[in-house]
């Protein structure tokens, strides 16, 4: 599921993109479905990028229509291109990567389409997590330096700075360094790039300006007067100041910070790894977890798990593997549907996020895994059993024995019934619906109503959302059923045996 499904189903927005709400070009459905698209991406910023290009072709996919499609692309790329939170151009060069390079969806305009291949284009090599890109500079001696042809023998962080002599920003920004590092004694790599070609007012201002005089800080001035290194378009370097930040493996993990947000990574990057922020929810993780766990595990098993990774890590006082190793947990259990896989996720929250609060809110990461793990509480609070149905009145198709009748059923009027709510393209879906279909001919008196969510979604958006704030519906199949008096008996249910 990752994040997309929980906030799909809090913010709703698989009916914007329906082609019932726009297939004409109507500027109010317009402007109500870029507010939806800006509120749902602003919801998942704290995502890393890679989820976010998910997140991107999840929604430009969706859209039935290319007017829509074209609408909510074009929407995407501009909030990612512009946005100020640093990674999130990555995002922006995925899309039009994907989706206007090829032709897949139409710019504008020629002019528009030119515009975005070149922000791709001096973009893609400096992205985070991208390999520092070599180049070939001079030093103030004249030799010429290959600065990231290797990893650094010390393991140390690099501060890459290009700056102008003629840039008043890089001045003002120079001075801000100074009393930064003079203040701080960062054990880090500081090649500082001059982006001119006047050779006396390069070695003026380092001698004046540029020089910090921290011992802890392997300062190194270099420069390109024929700009043969390539570094405008390997560093995108349109314009100066810009400063990257590389780990001691010589990946870029900062990209076109200030010195206020540079100081603000440099303490994350050197503090102590208990303090350091995780990235949860990655593929690797996921295919790890599924091989730990077979498909068909209980909740006891999963509980073994989180007991033994608890024990392995914490008992060491590994905090931080203890935090990417449950936060990989907890995203890979709330993509899982059926009452077992829930019922681990429920204990995952009490005992290693709640109970372990204090872990996670002192961490870096703290803002990504308890906001997550108090929407997932919430979700798995509703509709719970000894409860009655909601009063919510859904078009489904009502199943008994060999009959299916199709109609408006009232939820909180059924008895003794079995509900299906389910989407298209989903196996699991198609299992339970054929499960139904025999146990209907097994049982004459079982009912089942079955309730298509993306009918709901597309022609009854007001139905699907009560519905979703009803029910936990971030993963389809969700089953659920009454007893002779509309209470419900059970949910998150299968028929699959």
């Amino acid at each position: 599921m990752k994040v997309r499904l929980v906030i799909l189903a809090a913010a709703f927005l698989s009916l914007l993109c329906s082609p019932a709400a726009f297939a004409q070009d109507d500027s109010s459905a317009f402007s109500a479905l870029g507010a939806k698209l800006e509120e749902y991406l602003t919801a998942i910023e704290r995502d890393a990028p890679k989820i976010k290009c998910n997140e991107a072709d999840f929604l430009i996919e969706s859209c039935q229509d290319s007017l829509t499609r074209q609408f909510a692309a074009l929407k995407i790329y501009s909030h990612y291109m512009n946005s100020p939170l640093m990674g999130d151009e990555a995002v922006a060069v995925h899309v039009c990567d994907n989706w206007f390079i090829p032709g897949k969806v139409k710019m504008k305009s020629e002019e528009d389409l030119i515009e975005a291949t070149m922000f791709a284009e001096f973009n893609r090599q400096s992205l985070i997590g991208c390999r520092a890109p070599e180049i070939s500079v001079q030093d103030t001696a004249g030799a010429y330096i290959d600065l990231f042809g290797s990893v650094p023998d010390d393991g140390r962080f690099t501060v890459l700075y290009f700056y102008d002599t003629d840039c008043a920003t890089c001045e003002a920004d120079g001075i801000v360094l100074k009393s930064m590092f003079g203040k701080e004694n960062y054990p880090v790599h500081f090649y500082a790039v001059y982006t001119g070609a006047d050779y006396e007012k390069w070695t003026e201002y380092i001698s004046t300006g540029l020089n910090f005089g921290s011992p802890a800080v392997d300062m190194r001035h270099f420069w390109d007067p024929d700009m043969s290194s390539g570094y405008q378009m390997k560093y995108g370097v349109l314009r100066t100041p810009s400063i990257f930040v590389i780990d001691g493996r010589g990946v870029i993990v900062g990209r076109r910070l200030d010195p206020v947000s540079l100081a603000q990574l440099l303490k994350i990057c050197l503090s102590p790894a208990a303090d350091r922020a995780c990235e949860f929810g990655s593929r690797e993780s996921s295919e790890f977890y599924d091989k730990l766990l077979k498909p068909d595990f209980s909740c006891a098993d999963a509980d073994s798990l989180r007991k033994c990774i608890s024990s392995m890590t914490l008992a060491g006082g590994d905090t931080l593997m203890f935090r990417q190793m449950t936060g990989d947990m907890l995203h890979w259990l709330a993509g899982k549907s059926g009452a077992e896989a829930k019922c681990a996720l429920g204990n995952l929250l009490v005992q290693d996020v709640f109970g372990k609060r204090e872990l996670w809110a002192k961490s870096a990461d703290s803002l990504s895994i308890l906001p997550f793990a108090e929407i997932l509480d919430d979700l798995l609070s509703r509709a719970e059993p000894g409860t009655k149905m909601p009063e919510i009145s859904v078009e489904g198709t009502m199943k008994r024995g060999k009959k299916s009748v199709e109609g408006t059923y009232n939820l909180s009027r059924l008895r003794n019934a079995t509900v299906i709510f389910h989407t298209g393209g989903c196996e699991n879906c198609k299992a339970e619906l054929a499960a139904a279909d025999s146990l209907c001919l097994k049982d004459r008196k079982a009912r089942v109503l079955l309730v298509n969510m993306d009918d709901l979604l597309a022609y009854r958006p007001e139905t699907a959302k009560a519905l979703f704030d009803a029910f936990d519906l971030t993963v389809l199949p969700y089953i659920t059923a009454t007893d002779n008096k509309g209470v419900i008996v059970g949910k998150y249910m299968t028929l699959v045996y």
